[in-house]
């Protein structure tokens, strides 16, 4: 995609915003347009960026001395000073495309699946000042006139919304959706396969289409999110994981050797991740590991490596590991490329797009 193509999207969602002002924004939004609403408009933007700003180094946030005097005591330790040409909070008053581009750039590398997608914007909202209403707690008596509130759904969908002043029930609301999940492979309930040709394989299954020729030599990592056991309370959990370093690979023939994969390979055969290498189907040494779980057992039907590797991210044991919801992800950290580095290269940015610029 283009630099360009995110400002039409950032473009379109501020058309949005403007039916969502009178909500938000209550009275001020009752004159006609001035160029101090569109800077107001923007007071999200800033908002969001502000945050970003907070998980980042110093050298990484440079701001003007104007913009440096108009922030709060909790946000001048993240940013340093630097002159008006560089400065990011003067690009986003400004429209500029390029204010965006990193933090884009930056969640699509830090968020690549739905599940962490979630946890990313719960967080942003939160430093915003939403409120959380439980999905399933009554909501009766809990909504104010310009409150600011938000709910998820299996960790994997979330809405969030804000009551206008002057608020009546009956009146209309304005509303933008985007969705947040990709094509992917996700790992099989039973991922665990037999060895082949001295390789270890992992099972998975495509979704939305995914396990096509775009992801074929491709460095792999692998994601999502795992249920687990407090060995002291009893209590189960939910928690993200995500690997570091690209884990799977789904190798391919080179033409020249002879059919190659293309129109001719067996998917859950021929186009299967590999993970490690193992010889014992060959007749070698038996470097194979026993299960990770008891019979029966969900660590029992994993990749016993696979399983210790997820406990040792998440700091447990492979015994505390109840379920996992995982999937394969394209571990290349989104950048800019063109000769004038117009250009984003990243996976998922269709669909990451959508609910980024909402």
């Amino acid at each position: 995609m283009t630099k360009q193509t995110l400002d039409r999207h950032l473009h379109a969602s501020s058309s949005s915003m403007s039916l969502r002002l009178p909500a938000i924004l209550g009275p001020m939004a009752s004159s006609p347009a001035t160029d101090t609403d569109q800077q107001t408009a923007r007071l999200p933007t800033r908002e969001y960026l502000l945050a970003d700003m907070a998980g980042r180094s110093r050298q990484e946030n440079p701001v003007c001395t104007p913009c440096f005097l108009t922030l709060r005591s909790v946000d001048q330790p993240h940013v340093r000073l630097g002159s008006p040409a560089e400065c990011r909070l003067c690009a986003v008053s400004a429209g500029k495309p390029e204010a965006y581009t990193k933090p884009f750039c930056d969640f699509l590398t830090e968020n690549p699946t739905i599940f962490h997608t979630v946890a990313h914007f719960k967080t942003k909202l939160a430093d915003a000042g939403f409120h959380e209403l439980p999905a399933r707690a009554n909501w009766a008596g809990k909504l104010e006139p310009g409150g600011k509130y938000w709910t998820t759904r299996n960790g994997s969908a979330l809405i969030a919304f804000t009551v206008g002043q002057k608020y009546e029930p009956g009146n209309g609301v304005a509303m933008i959706a985007g969705h947040i999940d990709a094509l992917t492979a996700r790992l099989k309930p039973v991922s665990t396969k037999r060895n082949a040709a001295g390789y270890v394989q992992l099972g998975v299954a495509p979704y939305a289409g995914g396990l096509n020729a775009t992801w074929w030599d491709r460095d792999l990592s692998i994601g999502g999110r795992v249920v687990v056991r407090d060995p002291d309370t009893g209590k189960t959990s939910t928690r993200l994981v995500k690997l570091g370093w690209p884990i799977a690979r789904i190798p391919t023939l080179a033409p020249h050797f002879g059919v190659g994969m293309m129109g001719q390979n067996n998917p859950e055969t021929q186009a299967v991740p590999i993970i490690g290498l193992d010889n014992s189907d060959l007749g070698g040494a038996d470097t194979s590991e026993a299960p990770a779980g008891p019979p029966g057992s969900f660590a029992a039907t994993q990749p016993p490596k696979l399983v210790k590797l997820i406990a040792r991210e998440l700091r447990t044991s492979a015994s505390a590991i109840l379920n996992w919801d995982l999937e394969l992800y394209d571990s290349q950290p989104a950048q800019t490329g063109g000769l004038d580095r117009e250009f984003i290269f990243a996976g998922r940015v269709d669909d990451k797009l959508c609910s980024w610029a909402a």
